[in-house]
């Protein structure tokens, strides 16, 4: 704990990446915390959200998860969304990234994770119905894929969970590549839809739109979405933004387009849309096999005891077969 790089109160937890595990190699770590009776129900809430200041210069890739009393593991599905807000409210939609939640580099700001977003992981191992239930959840954990993020230092304070409605989602409809033209221009629409997973409704809002930087300032979006792409421009690849208001707040979706300008082979193209896959943070992987079994045998004790006591009777039918011989 340190009382520099707080976002509220007089202390927040800094975590220090010194290296991967000297033992094993191993490049995923944890923090785990046993939540007081006071703080274990969660019954009224939709989403985690705590503060974060990554003053790396690389991405930081974090996961989440949390364990219902005498009941599974949740976390942070293999894919699916989350968002950054910012102090204003205001949210940036983002992709989970096989289990991890990329957090940029040298960012500073909330980290919000919607409860859609949780799953049962492969390496759980408690019994359970597969159905979240928030109203008894006894520790949850803060995991961190290491990747090139070492030495660095984190600093994680504000951990909560808020009581909001459902969190939509916004989606951009259109094409993810495009041929620079040879002469003129090209023009392509791009669609803003808002959609909501618990009623699994999707609608087509207005948005606005406008470009990320750097870009050519070419390259022109209006206000109906409609990108504009004019011959000869250099640029690899451009990313839009389409924004909402939502809940008071705005809701904010990147799109990444590539633009195809002749320069590059399909290979290049390939690997430019294509991010590397990371390893997914779990709890963890030690003891698989004595986990399963263990699962195995409390799920079906009759024929675990019918086995155990068969396997009894034939070890003692050998000693006494071997004790005959003997004699």
């Amino acid at each position: 704990m340190q009382n520099t790089h707080v976002h509220s109160g007089k202390q927040a937890l800094d975590v220090e990446i010194v290296s991967t595990n000297p033992n094993n190699q191993s490049i995923n770590g944890s923090i785990y915390h046993i939540l007081p009776r006071s703080q274990r129900s969660w019954s009224q809430g939709s989403q985690i959200r705590f503060w974060v200041n990554n003053a790396s210069e690389n991405a930081l890739l974090l996961s989440f998860n949390f364990k219902e009393e005498f009941n599974e593991y949740w976390t942070i599905n293999n894919s699916g969304v989350f968002f950054l807000q910012s102090e204003e409210g205001d949210l940036l939609q983002q992709e989970i990234l096989y289990g991890n939640l990329p957090i940029p580099a040298n960012y500073q700001g909330f980290v919000v994770t919607p409860f859609y977003s949780f799953t049962v992981p492969d390496w759980n191992t408690a019994r359970g119905d597969r159905i979240m239930n928030l109203a008894r959840i006894e520790s949850y954990a803060i995991a961190v894929n290491i990747g090139e993020n070492s030495p660095s230092t984190f600093t994680i304070d504000d951990i909560e969970v808020l009581a909001f409605d459902e969190m939509k989602t916004l989606e951009i409809q259109g094409v993810e590549s495009i041929l620079v033209p040879p002469s003129g221009e090209h023009r392509e629409q791009y669609t803003a839809f808002l959609s909501s997973l618990a009623k699994n409704t999707s609608e087509e809002v207005s948005a606005i739109w406008s470009l990320c930087q750097p870009y050519d300032p070419l390259i022109k979006i209006d206000d109906k979405g409609n990108l504009t792409i004019p011959a000869g421009i250099q640029s690899s690849s451009v990313i839009l933004a389409a924004t909402y208001p939502s809940q008071g707040n705005s809701i904010t979706k990147e799109f990444t387009i590539v633009l195809d300008n002749g320069q590059s082979s399909p290979e290049e193209q390939i690997a430019l849309e294509t991010p590397d896959k990371p390893t997914q943070v779990v709890d963890s992987t030690d003891y698989q096999s004595s986990k399963t079994f263990e699962t195995w045998a409390t799920e079906n004790r009759v024929l675990f005891v019918i086995i155990s006591v068969s396997a009894i009777l034939l070890i003692l039918s050998l000693l006494s077969l071997f004790q005959r011989r003997i004699k």
